[in-house]
């Protein structure tokens, strides 16, 4: 890297303008061309722009109210300072000598936060710009100098790629393997940003200026990544909402790369419904929403595929009871039953070992080991001083006992609905709370599937809160616990009133267990279309909502004969967060979805062929809300989809007992045992399936070949590569600072300015 310095001044325009320490000027434009765009029936204006974060702030405005709040005194203006800064290496100090009004305030804050963000701390390319109604201020912020981000990447000990041409001689590993450290390499195609999708696994490494010539550039999420980093040493982006001073902060849309994945690769094309889900495709989700959302849908994709099996598998039992293909006894229909459940739960091993295996080729690709442990950010709310300390303890306890009361409340609704239904049973011709009890039934099904979405809506509402309360050190922590929580609740909540009905109701009530299971299916039956009808319910309603924030501020301005055009930013402004709380939901619907297929799939088999088509449409409707519904996640680096995989785990080896007593104890093949002897029988086969699991995975094993290979070739060869290219490189004298002033100093070095900062050896504040 050239040492020049390098500082940069907005122009009026709106462009950037790179000064260099000879004196000469980069101009960069703003907006290198203009175009139109069509969402939702609207026209939006696009300037094909790349930024990364967007800040919108509150901007005064004519209204007399809003004039009002301006002038009022600003409450603890130095408190909500120190809260909304961090002062790190002596940034962003003030004094705050008399009280300041509310439009003061706010203006030296933005001041502050543009001068650190596209300054010499940062050196950020910004832009500021008003909304189309004039009561939002926007502030656009990206990183796409080389210069510039090679020395944030320094500074931040960010992770690059190997290129694969730093292999040379020794060969850059791939999943296919020939031995000997031979591989074959396979193309499938481009990313969205026009770089090579190959099956190459090179490795990862921390950037420096020695080994700067052998890493490959950063994609446009780890640059958004390494942004957020850079920025929160300086600045706490919650406090300045939380304070008033920013309306939201988020990441920005591009629409071209929208549209490559729509046009090139139909991901998020809603009529692109039957698009296989292959097993490539994760690693271009990755380059532009990052690892936690590429690792949901790898997840989501393998299901589906594997989904392929046990959709197959049922079809002959459901043309066994619709279209009776041939007369055939109960008992016979029941051991195609038998045959189902045993091939289900082998089914369910196979397709969980073989997507460990291939998440863990993704991590190594990703470059996501040891993720948590060495690269996550420490949460700004974590506390060490408050670590295993009573208060802690009492505070997560409080959460647990709020679980219990959750999963209580399930149990008694579904006690009450059941021994409503019993006693309609007994009196046909009675009413009960001014119901007839002929209604029981279709009532009693309609009242426990709204039970289960009610809970389930408030609960999640009220854990994800007080897990965000709770003291975790990584947002990956968080994201766990608050999995845990959620999911013991809705484990109760979504399959008890199922289990009860066919475990404990044929053993409390004048019912059969036959009986039990009919109803047992039809209960399922209404639940799960109503799960589908409610998740598409939901997408057109955050359709709307955006259309309608949109038409409103487009007809404000009508009023005032403005002849702007609404843009395709400020439309991104009026879709809706797609926070850690969304992510988790969708990742346990799925997860709950298959805890049905799973313990349920013998009760209802056609519903594995259900699931299989439904997951078409299901994933199209993700990527479309995640494009264009909702506003740019935050890419988050991840080891996989976290909790989730410990409830799949966990349901697998449920499904496998619960199928295991519904043969024995609800078919008619063992109907003329007495229960002692069908216990036995039961006993008997669930270990036989759970020793027949376990023997699965120990064969299959933690990891694949392909990973093995991969490993060892890395940890044999990338130290040589990295000690082969310091010996190439020139060496000189090493440079040592001693900084031990209490202010920043600048050191001349040739052409270039260098500022130290105290207690903090070695560093460049962002004046390179």
């Amino acid at each position: 890297m050239s040492s020049r310095s390098l500082s940069f001044q907005m122009e009026p325009g709106g462009s950037t303008t790179i000064i260099t320490s000879n004196g000469t000027s980069e101009f960069m434009p703003l907006f290198p061309h203009e175009s139109s765009l069509e969402l939702g029936g609207w026209k939006l204006q696009d300037y094909g722009e790349r930024w990364h974060y967007v800040f919108v702030f509150p901007a005064e405005t004519e209204d007399a109210k809003n004039a009002d709040y301006w002038t009022s005194e600003m409450p603890d203006a130095s408190g909500a300072w120190d809260r909304i800064f961090t002062q790190q290496y002596n940034t962003a100090q003030m004094d705050f000598l008399k009280p300041m009004t509310r439009r003061e305030f706010h203006n030296v804050v933005r001041e502050q936060l543009v001068e650190l963000l596209s300054g010499p701390i940062c050196a950020f390319r910004s832009h500021e710009f008003r909304s189309i109604d004039g009561d939002e201020q926007f502030l656009l912020i990206a990183l796409d100098n080389p210069e510039v981000i090679k020395e944030v990447a320094k500074e931040e000990e960010f992770p690059a790629m190997l290129l694969t041409s730093a292999y040379k001689k020794y060969n850059c590993p791939t999943d296919l393997a020939e031995g000997g450290g031979m591989f074959r390499a396979k193309k499938y195609g481009e990313h969205i940003d026009g770089t090579m999708h190959t099956n190459h696994y090179p490795g990862y490494v921390r950037f420096s200026e020695h080994n700067q010539n052998l890493l490959a550039q950063w994609n446009q999420e780890e640059l958004i990544r390494l942004v957020r980093r850079r920025m929160k040493k300086f600045v706490r982006l919650q406090s300045l909402i939380s304070e008033g001073v920013a309306k939201q902060i988020f990441c920005a849309h591009h629409w071209q790369d929208l549209s490559t994945f729509r046009n090139k690769l139909g991901w998020n094309d809603p009529y692109y419904v039957l698009q296989w889900p292959t097993e490539e495709l994760p690693d271009c989700i990755q380059v532009y929403f990052g690892p936690d959302i590429a690792f949901f849908f790898h997840w989501f994709n393998a299901y589906t595929r594997w989904l392929l099996l046990p959709a197959a598998l049922c079809i002959p039992i459901w043309l066994e009871e619709q279209v009776s293909v041939r007369n055939g006894t109960e008992e016979e229909k029941w051991w195609l039953y038998v045959c189902f459940s045993i091939l289900l739960g082998l089914w369910s091993t196979a397709f969980l070992s073989r997507y460990k295996h291939n998440k863990n080729l993704k991590v190594l690709k990703w470059g996501m080991q040891n993720y948590e442990e060495a690269v996550a950010e420490v949460r700004r709310n974590f506390k060490d001083k408050y670590r295993d300390t009573w208060a802690e303890w009492l505070q997560n306890a409080f959460h647990w006992m709020l679980c219990a009361l959750f999963m209580l409340e399930t149990v008694l609704v579904t006690f009450f609905v059941s021994t409503w239904r019993r006693k309609a049973l007994e009196e046909p011709l009675g009413t009960f709370f001014g119901i007839e009890n002929t209604k029981a039934r279709l009532y009693g099904k309609t009242a426990v599937t709204v039970n289960i979405k009610i809970i389930d809506y408030l609960w999640t509402a009220l854990s994800t809160r007080l897990s965000n309360m709770e003291n975790w050190r990584t947002r990956g922590e968080l994201l766990n616990k608050m999995s845990e929580k959620l999911f013991a609740v809705k484990f109760v909540v979504f399959y008890y009133p199922f289990l009860y009905t066919i475990l404990i109701k044929p053993y409390v009530s004048d019912d059969s267990i036959q009986v039990c299971f009919e109803a047992l299916s039809g209960d399922l039956k209404l639940f799960f279309f109503t799960q589908i009808f409610v998740e598409v319910l939901v997408l057109f309603v955050y359709v709307g909502r955006a259309w309608l924030k949109v038409f409103l501020e487009i007809r404000k301005t009508k009023s005032k004969s403005s002849n702007k055009q609404y843009t395709y930013l400020e439309y991104q402004a009026k879709c809706a967060e797609y926070s850690d709380i969304d992510f988790i939901c969708d990742v346990e619907l799925q997860v709950m979805n298959y805890g049905f297929l799973v313990l349920f799939g013998v009760c209802l088999p056609y519903v594995c062929f259900i699931c299989f088509f439904v997951n078409f449409p299901f994933k199209r409707m993700l990527a479309y809300k995640l494009s264009y519904i909702y506003q740019r996640p935050s890419p988050f680096g991840a080891e996989g989809i976290g909790a989730g995989e410990e409830m799949i785990t966990v349901l697998s080896w449920l499904g496998v007992v619960f199928n295991a007593y519904l043969v024995i104890f609800v078919s008619p093949l063992c109907e003329h045992m007495s229960f002692g002897t069908k216990m036995c029988y039961f006993v008997a086969a669930e270990h036989c399936l759970l020793v027949l699991k376990v023997v699965i995975d120990a064969a299959l094993g933690p990891k694949s070949m392909a990973q093995r290979r991969i490993e060892e070739h890395q940890d044999r060869v990338i130290e040589r590569i990295l000690q082969e290219n310091s010996k190439t490189e020139k060496t000189g004298h090493l440079k040592v600072r001693t900084l031990s002033q209490r202010s920043l100093q600048s050191t001349n070095i040739g052409d270039a300015t260098m500022m130290t900062c105290p207690s903090f050896r070695g560093f460049s504040c962002g004046s390179f």
